[in-house]
């Protein structure tokens, strides 16, 4: 199925310890859809003066943590020129796998005797992406979608057994959707 589609709104939600893209729109014949993406999340730290950015950047990169269930890691590290107080710096920038990690991977490099700046509260994803997306949207480039039929086990598995949403919750937003798609069945010429 090809379809396409104009990006409306997004978000991020946590899959298989790493972070997914949600991306919302409307097709052009006024239907919802969710595409998903991925882009790493990152921050900036700033070295003290006269650092051995090779050295500080491959300890940084060692960081692993066991965090609200799941491991909190530093993906990678890439050195860079960035404006910091308005002067020139060299830079880590620090990708990891999970924006909601950024603070205990931040708590431990604050300990490094490196460290000089980190920036708080600030977790970027490559939003010149996500902007361009829905700067440029490609509405005439062709998706390939497939829509299978639901899967109801995998469904409650997904949400009751790995998100502890309740059983009957779930089933009566399955019954719910049931009912809509039934609804919407022609029913004769």
């Amino acid at each position: 199925m090809k379809v396409n589609f104009i990006p409306l709104d997004f978000d991020y939600i946590d899959k298989d310890d790493s972070c997914l893209i949600r991306i919302w729109g409307k097709t052009s014949e006024g239907k919802r859809i969710c595409i998903f993406d991925s882009t790493p999340a990152y921050f900036w730290l700033i070295p003290k003066a006269g650092v051995n950015l090779e050295h500080y950047a491959k300890k940084v990169l060692g960081i692993k943590q066991a965090h609200a269930g799941r491991t909190a890691r530093v993906l990678d590290v890439k050195t860079k020129d960035k404006n910091f107080l308005g002067k020139k710096v060299k830079a880590l920038q620090v990708f990891i796998n999970n924006p909601k990690d950024a603070g205990v991977i931040k708590d431990i490099v604050k300990e490094f005797k490196e460290t000089d700046k980190k920036k708080e509260k600030e977790i970027d994803f490559d939003w010149k992406k996500i902007f361009e997306f829905f700067k440029k949207p490609s509405v005439t480039k062709k998706y390939s979608i497939k829509f299978d039929s639901m899967n109801e086990e995998a469904l409650k598995e997904i949400l009751v057994s790995k998100h502890e949403f309740g059983e009957n919750r779930i089933k009566a937003a399955i019954d719910k959707v049931k009912a809509q798609k039934e609804a919407g069945k022609q029913k004769d010429l």
